[in-house]
């Protein structure tokens, strides 16, 4: 700053040379756009504004922060291209960090994101008085990333390019997403496209596999678990590759999966002191009305209209299969059914001459026929 003459009390007048060099330094040294100020306290009232107004911005510190004409602010740059750009060099992290030092029951530090008036999304941080709970758990030193808002569609978590998602506690991975989309529990190396691996057991009171509708029990494996005691209500199953076991047992307090069921390549075996109720079936198919030519296998329970007397022909299945012949009448007509190769039965069968009635013949196969076991009389 150029020295401005004055004269103490009432001295004597300021000399026309003295006034004129004051105006031309009180003219020199004013500040104007992209003068710089350095101050220890600065204090600024009315609307004031800071920075080169030429250009519309504002450079503190060199690019310490800098506020672009466009309205981004930098933050370690003066090229911003958000709202916010933070952007820095060091050693360790570049962040933002926000600390809420009170510990109220609604307290909590954490950042907002919101599209629209209704939809948004956040990531908290709560403190250790918080009461409020989310998804049945309360607040307190949780940390939370969750979608909100009337007009929100949720919250979408994952990748966009060819990596995986990982998901970790206690600083270990335990579930991961592969880009191929298969799942792995508890196995940080299997890529199986599509698949679910689980490496460690899986406990399930109810696990449904498959089409769980009511009345659709096509590619569905379903296991109940009823515990009510130490050991009661067990389920075990034991597949061997080698042989193709699927075995189902029970657990007592000294017998560890006994087997009461198992199904080795098509055949059945039940365990001498095991109670078996309702029905074994392999498929249910319905032949043609006057078919004579029956065709057992995958289909170990098969129904067929008589129209005329004949004489029956089957396919025989492994030894071991259980087999039901459905027969349904249908009009006033009685018929004659005489059972030719493939089958081994008590005799003939005549059908009756009330339409609608079902005879139910079950056979077991010794692999070169079907053997009658069982007959029903007609049935409504």
């Amino acid at each position: 700053m150029s020295t401005i003459v004055t004269r103490a009390e009432k001295g004597s007048p300021l000399t026309h040379n003295e006034v004129d060099a004051n105006f031309n330094n009180l003219n020199t040294d004013k500040y104007q756009g992209g003068d710089s100020i350095s101050a220890e306290n600065l204090t600024v009232s009315g609307n004031t504004m800071l920075g080169d107004t030429s250009t519309n911005t504002l450079n503190v510190g060199d690019g310490d922060l800098f506020k672009a004409a466009n309205g981004n602010v930098g933050i370690g740059t003066t090229s911003p291209t958000a709202k916010l750009d933070v952007s820095g060099s060091a050693a360790t992290s570049v962040e933002g960090s926000f600390t809420n030092t009170s510990a109220g029951i609604s307290s909590s530090a954490g950042v907002r994101g919101q599209a629209n008036s209704t939809g948004a999304w956040l990531l908290r941080q709560y403190s250790t008085a918080v009461t409020a709970t989310v998804f049945g758990q309360t607040l307190a030193n949780y940390a939370l990333l969750a979608s909100q808002g009337a007009s929100s569609n949720g919250l979408m978590l994952g990748s966009l390019t060819a990596d995986p998602v990982i998901f970790g506690t206690n600083d270990a991975e335990r579930m991961r997403i592969h880009s191929s989309g298969g799942v792995s529990i508890g196995n940080t190396t299997d890529t199986s496209a599509g698949s679910l691996r689980v490496t460690n057991n899986v406990s399930a009171t109810t696990l449904s596999l498959g089409d769980t509708s009511v009345y659709s029990y096509v590619n569905r494996i379903t296991l109940t678990n009823a515990e009510s005691g130490r050991y009661s209500g067990k389920i075990g199953i034991r597949i061997d590759g080698g042989q193709s076991i699927l075995a189902l047992g029970v657990r007592s307090d000294n017998v560890d999966y006994n087997s009461v069921m198992e199904l080795t390549n098509s055949r059945v075996t039940i365990a001498a002191n095991a109670t078996v109720t309702g029905c074994l079936s392999g498929g249910y198919i319905a032949h043609a009305d006057g078919t004579t030519a029956m065709v057992f296998g995958a289909d170990n329970v098969v129904r067929v209209t008589p129209n005329a007397t004949a004489t029956y022909t089957t396919t025989v299945p492994a030894a071991g299969a259980i087999c039901v012949l459905s027969i349904l009448t249908s009009g006033t007509t009685s018929y004659t059914i005489t059972f030719g190769t493939g089958f081994k039965t008590t005799g003939t069968l005549a059908t009756g001459t009330v339409t609608a009635r079902y005879f139910n013949i079950t056979f077991v196969s010794d692999g070169s026929s079907l053997i009658e076991t069982a007959r029903t009389v007609a049935i409504a």
